[in-house]
């Protein structure tokens, strides 16, 4: 398991986010002397280095990353796999799931209009990763997607988290019938998913 303060490439290890199934996020900083900037990051690890499965899921989701190019989706900065790392942009927000919690409890109002927006703007980055191909010719698809991989962002602007990751720890109220099956989710499923959203 990571520590603060580790550096993975030319990063240093702040605050560790989450971890579960396999992998960690954390917070990161720019650590090198080639930093012109102090430059906030997040940083996905897989948790043991032993963990043949989380590491591949990882290059995967590299792999998913780096090919799309879209507004919504976290760029990525670096990948690390000698240390099991993947480096991305961060953004300064608060997840949906929050949101939600919040409005139930009467803190903020999430009115029909804006819930449409934040639905559209999640359907309009499924749509960039739908289109493009993973190296094995395979669309790229989310597979976990749930108010817990929407960010929004203080600019208010709508981050799809992620993409091309391995989801294991899902819930059966966001899981479309094929998951629930043991069968990969495909382009209907994230449709599914995006319906329950």
């Amino acid at each position: 398991m990571a520590q603060v303060g580790e550096r993975i490439g030319p990063f240093q290890l702040v605050q560790r986010v989450e971890h579960g199934s396999g992998l960690e996020l954390w917070l990161a900083a720019r650590a090198d002397d080639n930093a012109s900037a102090e430059q906030t990051v997040w940083v996905r690890l897989v948790g043991e280095l032993a963990d043949v499965e989380a590491a591949r899921g990882l290059r995967q989701e590299y792999e998913a990353l780096r090919r799309i190019e879209d507004p919504r989706v976290p760029g990525v900065l670096g990948y690390y796999a000698g240390q099991g790392a993947l480096a991305l942009q961060w953004a300064e927000g608060v997840r949906l799931d929050q949101v939600i919690e919040a409005a139930r409890d009467g803190q903020v109002v999430l009115s029909p209009a804006t819930a449409l927006d934040i639905t559209l703007e999640v359907a309009h980055a499924l749509r960039s990763a739908h289109s493009l191909l993973r190296e094995g010719g395979e669309r790229i698809v989310h597979g976990g997607l749930r108010a817990k991989t929407v960010l929004l962002t203080v600019q208010g602007q709508v981050r799809l988290l992620g993409l091309g990751a391995r989801h294991t720890d899902l819930d059966r109220a966001w899981s479309p019938p094929e998951l629930l099956e043991g069968l990969p989710v495909g382009i209907e499923g994230d449709q599914w998913q995006l319906a329950a959203l």
